[in-house]
């Protein structure tokens, strides 16, 4: 996974081997995919997570707050 310019790309490779079970539709083909997503908003980028779990990718993209800036007196 790769995050850069308010641009996800998501890539890797899907092998064939395992065909028990049925599917209703599947949206990766077996073979190299990748897919590329415009994020439409500031992404606080150290706090991006990634977790594959049970066949599903899930990617937490937090989006970026507020910065507070401190104002002195002179």
């Amino acid at each position: 996974i790769i995050f850069y310019k308010n641009q996800l790309l998501i890539s890797g490779f899907r092998s064939g081997g395992d065909k028990e079970g049925s599917f209703h539709r599947m949206e990766i083909p077996f073979g190299d995919f990748s897919s590329s997503i415009k994020i439409p908003y500031e992404i606080d980028e150290d706090s991006i997570e990634a977790i594959y779990e049970n066949g599903f990718l899930v990617v937490i993209l937090p989006k970026k707050g507020p910065t507070r800036i401190s104002v002195s007196e002179d």
